[in-house]
């Protein structure tokens, strides 16, 4: 819940990482974004086992939908972003592109995303694909669920936040999504740290207010 005093209006689904065969619950991010004004809410969504992604795509359009709902926490219905680190990221941009217009979110903030699952190269990629499609996915499969193909001029304003060194999932994944939102005219931004992995942790002094002023941008916050 948003800190008492600072509320925003604004608020932000969360799906956690794990190779969608866990989900790895980023609670520190979570309280910073309370701290900052921002309802969070960490997204317990239904892993899809072995090719039952349908079940987890519905479960995070439904957390979207139901923070729309909760104007009793101070919810601005039309302020409802999405956030996602790894898997998380590309779930955070599959309901970004899913959603019907009308519905998307408002905004996204993807950390180190998987948005182009046809050129999969780590075994981490591998496992979460047979996760994601099941054991005899076709390529035609990675390529329907490859989000940075998705992407059209309904899909809401993008802020990527990832590292060069990442060895799981390479910065080219970003800059492939980056680069169809730029085509489409939708507002978008990235930001690529020199190092860090698979993680943004490293530079959490330096994302946090790249965050919070891209939010002030589009105009979901104040200006100090």
């Amino acid at each position: 819940k948003a800190a008492e005093g600072k509320n925003t209006g604004v608020a932000i689904a969360m799906f956690p990482g794990g190779s969608y065969t866990s989900e790895n619950f980023s609670v520190s991010l979570a309280k910073w974004y309370a701290s900052q004004g921002i309802t969070a809410a960490l997204v317990k969504y239904r892993l899809p086992n072995g090719g039952h992604y349908e079940a987890t795509l519905e479960d995070a359009m439904g957390a979207v939908r139901y923070l729309r709902t909760r104007t009793d926490l101070g919810i601005d219905p039309a302020e409802v972003g999405v956030q996602g680190n790894s898997a998380g990221g590309h779930l955070a941009t599959w309901v970004s592109n899913a959603m019907p217009d009308g519905e998307k979110p408002a905004f996204a903030i993807p950390h180190y995303g998987w948005f182009d699952l046809e050129n999969s190269h780590s075994k981490a990629q591998f496992k979460a694909l047979i996760q994601l499609l099941g054991k005899r996915y076709t390529l035609q499969d990675t390529i329907d669920l490859s989000t940075w193909r998705m992407v059209n001029e309904n899909t809401p304003p993008t802020l990527l936040l990832l590292c060069h060194d990442d060895a799981l999932v390479s910065s080219e994944d970003a800059a492939k999504y980056y680069e169809q939102l730029v085509a489409h005219g939708v507002k978008a931004s990235m930001h690529i740290f020199p190092f860090g992995g698979h993680s943004v942790k490293k530079h959490t002094a330096e994302y946090e207010p790249l965050v919070l002023d891209w939010l002030r941008y589009l105009g979901f916050i104040d200006e100090k």
